[in-house]
């Protein structure tokens, strides 16, 4: 960044900045801060953040919201990850010791998600 530039700038020419830094956007040719999603340390748009506060992650691919890492974590586990670390073939677990939904092809036992059996008679 040119040091004659204002804060969020990435380039200048005499006090008119030709591009904003990421979490600022261009208003005639002055670069403003975009207010953002709460706990969102630097803003793509005023609902999608590039960067959380420390302490806070994104959550998913949406960029909408930054959460606490106990939050992302559970969710995580529970959402997109499934329980295959703690319960095999599981897809969404109500803890780590049940499975509400498993994998296509399995059900659940009460234990397990079990495969399922065709015998031929």
């Amino acid at each position: 960044m040119n040091s004659a530039c204002q804060e969020g700038c990435h380039g200048c020419t005499s006090n008119y900045c030709h591009m904003c830094q990421i979490g600022f956007f261009d208003v005639n040719g002055q670069c403003d801060k975009i207010l953002c999603i709460e706990n969102c340390d630097l803003c793509e748009t005023s609902t999608a953040c590039y960067k959380c506060k420390d302490q806070f992650y994104l959550l998913g691919n949406t960029k909408n919201e930054c959460t606490s890492n106990f939050i992302a974590i559970h969710r995580l586990f529970k959402i997109k990850k499934g329980c295959e670390d703690t319960i095999s073939n599981c897809v969404v677990c109500e803890n780590q010791n049940v499975c509400k939904e498993c994998k296509d092809g399995y059900f659940w036992d009460g234990t397990k998600c079990e495969g399922n059996f065709y015998f031929n008679f």
